[in-house]
């Protein structure tokens, strides 16, 4: 395998492919696991290029795609969507509507946060600002900490997201019903 396979490749394989090199392989003749033996280096080579390191995990955080239009391989080979009592409705097209709310979830989580310091509800503004802190601090932690199956380890602050999706759907009613009464205020006072 090749730079240039790597290179061609439109997922996350040169991460797994590189994250399995230096974790630990069992030995069937010693049966015992071993590690690469230049597993020492990662520490002097994330400690050389700090900013690498940094730019990859936000990148992870904030690049990897929640949608796929053609099911994987993976998918396919276990027959999750032939057994399955959901639609196909369900099960793929509606992953076009869930994946903006997966690829986007830091900007939601963060208009919530933003939003709720300007709450003057001092309750409410703090358990906004303490949903929409957690998936932020869980997604910075697991694109610091994994190599790959970023979304698959997001799972458990999904429902969080879901909230702080809806929060900003509200959020934006209330605003434009705001606008709109102002608006209609204003031409009856003219």
């Amino acid at each position: 395998i090749t730079y240039g396979y790597y290179h061609t490749r439109h997922d996350n394989t040169f991460y797994t492919k590189a994250a399995l090199e230096v974790a630990s392989n069992y030995d069937k003749e010693s049966k015992k696991y071993k590690q690469h033996p230049n597993i020492e280096n990662i520490t002097e080579i994330m400690l050389k290029i700090p900013m690498l390191y940094i730019t990859q995990s936000l990148l992870t955080m904030t690049t990897m795609s929640g949608f796929h239009p053609n099911p994987s391989e993976v998918i396919k080979r276990s027959g999750v969507y032939e057994s399955s009592v959901l639609p196909n409705i369900i099960l793929i097209k509606i992953q076009s509507f869930y994946g903006l709310i997966v690829n986007f979830w830091y900007v939601f989580c963060a208009y919530v946060f933003f939003h709720s310091l300007f709450n003057k509800n001092v309750n409410s503004r703090n358990l906004k600002i303490i949903i929409s802190l957690i998936p932020i601090y869980y997604g910075l932690f697991t694109s610091f900490a994994t190599y790959a199956e970023f979304y698959r380890l997001m799972l458990v602050v999904v429902p969080l997201i879901l909230y702080n999706y809806l929060m900003v759907l509200n959020i934006l009613y209330n605003s434009l019903k705001n606008i709109i009464t102002f608006f209609l205020q204003s031409k009856k006072l003219s």
